[in-house]
């Protein structure tokens, strides 16, 4: 994203946040003024905030016009920017969208269906719906989304509303509106949002609080799905915190599988040993296979050198053996010596086998010298060497990708 994306982006979301906060009475909340507006020097003056280049004296200028808001200037603002689209493109959308919304949601949510683009669309809406979420308007929110049928409109359009109603403190309505999402992968992103929104406010706290008043037993997964997300979150700010969060849950708690392995994955980036220690503690047999696999990749992939270190120190390897296809594969381009060597670590000979001639095989297409050293040295069965030999053919016409 460029700087100017950025600043624009920033700027349009503190207008929108601006006006949020302009609105202390009335039916809708818009603080109204006795003073008269002249209609046509209102569109000029925002038409010359937005030809401003500044992007600080722009925002300082578009406040000032925008603190005149009301019902009866809303379309003098429209005209204002409609007239210097050239540059209101970035930030009309959502301070057009929220403002009008405020005196008439409906004609607003009409209007986003009837004159936005399909690119614009879902921002309008989702600025008409978080508009309606502050002002605890769900009801007449969740009606006007009904009327959409295009998922690339309806999500973002259910993602505003529930920022709205985050914003306003409505947690509890807030999750009904996800449980009520039928689709995973909505309910999913929805979530991350609820979660973005904490962590954005800098509330851990409340983000653990919010979590631990989901009920275990809501459908469709969605404490599972949000403590796992949410460990992973608080596990990037502070991985002890979040393992104490999960071994406060009850040793039956469903919804807490695999959070431990989201909770090492995240440990891993500041303390890779006492991630794999707390991991391999936590863990039973019946689910090591999968957290060992997982946290030994994002081991290997953070710092490959001192994985490998680690896993050199486990003996016997035992459920550490899980990492070696992982390590093999960073290892084999710039240290095939170490990558097949480790290979021959698998314990399963048919696995080992198989890691070893493609391992070998593409060394003794890179490296034909030192890779035929190392089989004289290791004394190869005849059908191994055949095997070996076939990978280097195919290595060498590139017809195979690990």
């Amino acid at each position: 994203m460029s700087a100017a994306t950025q600043r624009s982006g920033g700027l349009a979301a503190t207008l929108v946040v601006a006006l949020m906060g302009l609105a202390v009475g009335g039916a809708l909340g818009w603080s109204q003024s006795e003073e008269t507006v002249d209609l046509s020097a209102l569109e000029l003056e925002v038409a010359a905030a937005l030809r401003t280049i500044d992007p600080v004296t722009r925002r300082t200028a578009l406040l000032d016009a925008l603190a005149k808001t009301r019902p009866e200037t809303v379309d003098a603002i429209r005209a204002g920017f409609a007239r210097e689209s050239r540059f209101a493109d970035s930030c009309s959308v959502p301070v057009y969208a929220a403002a009008w919304a405020r005196f008439d949601a409906m004609s607003a949510f009409d209007s986003a269906i009837r004159d936005w683009s399909s690119a614009k669309r879902g921002q309008v809406t989702s600025e008409v719906a978080h508009t309606l979420g502050l002002a605890g308007r769900v009801d007449r929110a969740k009606h006007l989304i009904s009327k959409l049928t295009t998922p690339r409109v309806q999500f973002p359009t259910w993602a505003g509303l529930v920022r709205g109603m985050l914003e306003s403190g409505d947690l509890e309505g807030a999750t009904d509106l996800l449980v009520d999402q039928p689709d995973s992968s909505d309910r999913n992103r929805m979530i991350e949002s609820f979660l973005t929104h904490f962590v954005r406010h800098q509330d851990l706290d409340g983000m653990v609080d919010w979590v631990d008043s989901i009920p275990a037993d809501t459908p469709r997964k969605v404490k599972k799905s949000t403590f796992r997300l949410a460990t992973r979150y608080l596990a990037s700010a502070s991985p002890e915190r979040a393992v104490a969060w999960i071994e406060a849950q009850p040793e039956d708690a469903e919804y807490a599988d695999v959070a431990d392995i989201a909770v090492a994955e995240e440990w891993i980036e500041q303390d890779a040993p006492a991630a794999m220690e707390w991991i391999m503690a936590r863990t039973t047999p019946g689910d090591r296979t999968l957290a060992m696999r997982n946290t030994l990749r994002r081991f290997i992939q953070h710092s490959p050198s001192e994985a490998a270190a680690w896993m050199e120190q486990q003996q016997p390897l035992g459920d550490v053996e899980l990492g070696i296809p992982a390590l093999v594969r960073v290892l084999r381009e710039d240290q095939p010596a170490e990558a097949v060597a480790w290979a021959e670590r698998i314990s399963d000979p048919k696995d080992r086998e198989r890691l070893i001639t493609r391992v070998a095989g593409q060394w003794m297409a890179s490296d034909p010298e030192a890779a035929r050293a190392w089989v004289t040295a290791k004394q190869l069965p005849q059908s191994l060497q055949e095997k070996i030999e076939s990978e280097r053919l195919e290595a060498a016409e590139g017809a195979k990708q690990w």
